[in-house]
């Protein structure tokens, strides 16, 4: 392949790469299988390829708090469903991003489908937090989450009624940053 019909590839996989990261902010799923299909063909990249340079360009994903309402899972559950359902990420992508095992994101998911396995619900008008923070391993998922939103300078009370928690729990959430933020300053 000639230096300039690289150059073309390339600038027409970015361009795709673009189109394809508006399909994923509206959400809608067979555009975006669509869309992937047309762009492996032309390119002739492999799926993780193309994902790769999908989860480069969407670095910055914004994961809705709306979606941790949900108190039949787990902080974590519902966020690798909501990864791998509503964004169509695969577990290994998930598990980069996070940073965490790709055993871990499959067992999380799977438990997370079986006690939830409707789709997840979204508020339109909706705080949305960086999906880069859930990668700090330093802090579970669930205090990372008040951690967020405790920065945004929320009453507990605010944020008990956010994450649908007791206020208590918010406390001894924050409670426990607390500590932790110190011994890792030691």
């Amino acid at each position: 392949m000639s230096s300039v019909k690289k150059g073309n590839n390339d600038l027409f996989v970015k361009l795709s790469v673009d189109q394809i990261s508006k399909i994923l902010d509206k959400g809608d799923v067979n555009e975006l299988k669509i869309a992937l299909k047309i762009l492996k063909e032309a390119t002739n990249l492999s799926s993780e390829e193309l994902l790769n340079i999908l989860i480069e360009k969407r670095k910055g994903i914004d994961v809705p708090i709306s979606i941790f309402r949900n108190r039949n899972l787990g902080v974590l559950q519902i966020l690798v469903k909501y990864l791998k359902e509503n964004l169509s990420l695969n577990f290994s992508s998930i598990s980069k991003l996070l940073k965490r095992d790709q055993r871990t994101i499959w067992s999380s998911y799977n438990v997370g489908k079986k006690k939830f396995p409707d789709k997840i619900e979204l508020d339109v008008k909706d705080i949305h937090i960086p999906l880069e923070k859930f990668s700090d391993r330093n802090l579970s998922t669930l205090e990372i989450l008040i951690d967020f939103l405790s920065s945004l300078n929320l009453k507990n009370y605010e944020i008990s009624n956010i994450v649908n928690r007791d206020q208590r729990t918010i406390w001894t959430i924050l409670k426990r940053i607390k500590e932790k933020k110190i011994v890792k300053k030691l």
